[in-house]
């Protein structure tokens, strides 16, 4: 039987690709390494506390030759493994239909994150990303989402998300059970990177 597939639908800097990190924490789910080869269970942990998600961003060099540079690292480790997942799908549209979408509550809180992680901004200026994300905020007032969970930013933000939304929103995607210390590992190390890069924000 096919594995049931999870479009995962948010603008640039909400959090998408995090949330598919912790859903891939779920044991027998997919987290895949640079290589695209899928992780097992026991790696998962490390891979995502100390290579992806790795704190080492003041200098030059870090795991396996990888460095923060210009561009955040973890939104590089994203973008080349993108291609490779297949239990779980990034994406940047607001669709017809999506399992789980991202409403922006503080507009300029994503963009200022973003604009850390990606100081281009893909050519863009600040006012023109800004208003993008906008069109991702107010989403379930305005009627625009047929998706099954909604996620909302101000809330996936803060460090006690995971406690106290994770395991109901797989229960509403009936994808599994995850041990809930290992995911708030996870989402504290992406939470205390965030802060970060918004204080190191010129």
């Amino acid at each position: 039987m096919e594995e049931k597939q999870i479009t995962l639908s948010g603008c640039y800097g909400a959090g998408t690709n995090h949330l598919r990190l912790l859903l891939g924490l779920v044991p027998g789910k997919e987290i895949r390494d640079f290589s695209g080869r899928r992780l097992s269970d026991d790696k998962k942990l490390y891979f995502c506390t100390n290579i992806q998600y790795h704190n080492n961003i003041t200098s030059t060099e870090s795991n396996k030759g990888h460095n923060w540079g210009r561009q955040s690292y973890w939104l590089r480790v994203e973008s080349w493994t993108r291609e490779y997942y297949k239990d779980t799908i990034i994406s940047h549209e607001i669709l017809p239909k999506q399992e789980v979408i991202f409403e922006v509550g503080d507009v300029d809180r994503v963009t200022k994150l973003y604009e850390a992680k990606c100081p281009g901004l893909n050519g863009l200026s600040y006012k023109e990303e800004y208003d993008r994300n906008k069109e991702w905020s107010n989403i379930t007032v305005r009627g625009i989402t047929t998706a099954d969970v909604t996620v909302q930013t101000d809330d996936f933000f803060e460090s006690n998300w995971v406690e106290k939304n994770l395991q109901r929103l797989l229960d509403k995607l009936d994808y599994g059970t995850v041990d809930i210390e290992t995911a708030r590992a996870v989402h504290h190390r992406w939470c205390n990177l965030n802060n970060i890069l918004l204080k190191k924000r010129k």
